[in-house]
């Protein structure tokens, strides 16, 4: 399980950059439950949802977007100020990180 917040956010982002890292699975195994709140959940869900449609990159709106869907995700993302952490997460996220 993944515990440091700027570690969630570095994954996330880097997810949303290039979510074509979910299927290299004999590198990265991450899973749901990696994640330990609500918001992180939901979002990993949301990336992998987009991705496993053909997803070659996921923008903010495509994760707001997927999650109206779920009247419990979009209530946890909108209270969580979903929007302000993805972007956040996006600028504080690097892929060279990522792959070190």
């Amino acid at each position: 399980m993944i515990v440091d917040k700027n570690c969630n956010r570095q994954i996330l982002g880097s997810l949303m950059q290039h979510p074509q890292f979910l299927s290299e699975t004999d590198k990265y195994n991450l899973t749901i439950d990696d994640f330990t709140t609500p918001l992180e959940k939901y979002v990993f869900m949301a990336i992998s949802g987009l991705y496993s449609n053909g997803a070659k990159a996921v923008n903010v709106i495509d994760v707001e977007n997927f999650l109206e869907t779920c009247p419990v995700a979009k209530n946890v993302f909108t209270k969580q100020k979903g929007i302000e952490y993805l972007q956040d997460s996006i600028d504080f996220s690097s892929i060279d990180n990522f792959l070190a």
